[in-house]
């Protein structure tokens, strides 16, 4: 089976950090800024194939996002939560886009907050989040840290979110799991799951 995702979201927020490290499983703090797309493909023991498209982030590349939100599946939309202003572009501007250019009538859409492990500049509040979620019908949210969340955990993330596994409530990762600790049921605490399902995959 293959998927294909888009990480989209304002300049800055970490969307290549979180591919890079998706990639490469290392971390760079300061990652080369995208130039138009970057592209990552994730294949699991299962044989499924996941597309990921790395979206800059910057205005003047606004005019290529329509193509890649058409031919997108999974949208996960990015801010900081240091940066107040970076989240309410996520979830007006960029939420219109994908509304306003994806194939599917209701696309399924993940509200994924960055660099958790900054919790004494937070400017988002989990709550935030989570309210968002509920009121824009948003698939899921999570939190994540492109410098701490493991690679195995951004892995599984994105593979349940294309394959709809189930979730009860909403976890940050920002700091390292201990060795051999992740598993069912730590993605089990992820995030909710819309009332009615998307049927976009």
């Amino acid at each position: 089976m293959i998927y294909s995702c888009c990480f989209c979201g304002d300049s800055g927020v970490g969307k290549t950090a979180l591919t890079s490290k998706i990639d490469q499983g290392g971390f760079s703090q300061h990652p080369a800024i995208t130039i138009g797309t970057g592209f990552v493909t994730l294949t699991r023991p299962d044989d499924t194939r996941i597309q990921i498209w790395d979206t800059a982030g910057q205005e003047k590349y606004g005019c290529l996002m329509p193509m890649y939100f058409r031919s997108s599946q999974v949208f996960f939309v990015v801010y900081d939560i240091t940066r107040a202003e970076s989240f309410h572009r996520a979830i007006g501007y960029w939420y219109a886009e994908i509304l306003g250019n994806a194939k599917t009538a209701r696309p399924r859409i993940v509200l994924v907050g960055n660099k958790s492990d900054l919790e004494l500049s937070r400017a988002v509040n989990v709550d935030d989040g989570m309210d968002a979620k509920t009121k824009l019908d948003i698939f899921a949210f999570v939190e994540v840290s492109a410098k701490h969340t493991s690679r195995e955990q951004l892995c599984d993330i994105i593979h349940a979110m294309c394959v709809s596994c189930p979730f009860d409530n909403h976890t940050t990762y920002s700091e390292p799991p201990p060795r051999g600790a992740w598993g069912a049921h730590t993605l089990r605490m992820l995030a909710d799951m819309p009332s009615s399902p998307s049927t976009c995959c």
